[in-house]
C-alpha cells in the first residue's frame, strides 16, 4: 500500500510539473517571438546588471516592450542596456552610435544596436521615482526611450 501511495504521489507530481514547464515556455515564447523566444530584461546599475523576474520585460502594445525601474536622482546617471540573460548576439541592445548613448525623459528615442558588446547607454532621472524603459522593434531599427509613468 505504501508502495502504491509513494508511486501516485510520484507520479502526480511529475504531471503538474511537467504540465508547468511547457505551458510556461510556450508563453514565453509566444510574448518574446521578437527575441526568438529569449526572455528580455532591462539590465543596469540600477539593477546591478541582473536578469531578474523584477526586470524582465512586458510586451504593451505590437512591437513595443516595456521594463520598470526603481532610480534616485543622486546615484545618476545611470548605465543600462537590454539584454538576454547571456548576453546575446542579436538580443544585447545598446547604443548604436555614441552621439545617441543618452536616453532624456520624454525625448527622443535612442536608435539600439542588438550585438552591441560595450556600447551602454545613459539615463540620469529628474527624481527619484519608478521609471519605464521602452524597447520599441518597429521599423529598421530598434530603439529604446524612458517615460514616468
Amino acid at each position: 500500500m505504501f508502495k502504491r501511495t509513494v508511486t501516485t504521489i510520484l507520479a502526480a507530481g511529475t504531471l503538474v510539473l511537467g504540465g508547468c514547464t511547457a505551458n510556461g515556455g510556450a508563453e514565453q515564447a509566444a510574448g518574446n517571438s521578437d527575441f526568438g523566444g529569449k526572455a528580455i530584461y532591462l539590465r543596469g546599475e540600477m539593477n546591478d546588471w541582473m536578469a531578474t523576474d523584477e526586470s524582465k520585460v512586458v510586451k504593451v502594445a505590437g512591437k513595443l516592450y516595456m521594463a520598470k525601474g526603481t532610480l534616485k536622482k543622486e546615484w545618476a546617471p545611470y548605465k543600462f542596456k537590454f539584454a538576454d540573460s547571456g548576453w546575446s548576439c542579436g538580443t544585447n541592445f545598446g547604443y548604436l552610435s555614441p552621439s545617441d548613448g543618452v536616453a532624456v525623459l520624454g525625448g527622443e528615442p535612442v536608435p539600439v544596436n542588438p550585438c552591441s558588446k560595450y556600447e551602454d547607454m545613459k539615463f540620469s532621472p529628474d527624481a527619484d521615482g519608478v521609471y519605464e524603459f521602452y524597447l520599441n522593434m518597429a521599423g529598421e531599427t530598434p530603439s529604446v526611450y524612458v517615460k514616468q509613468p
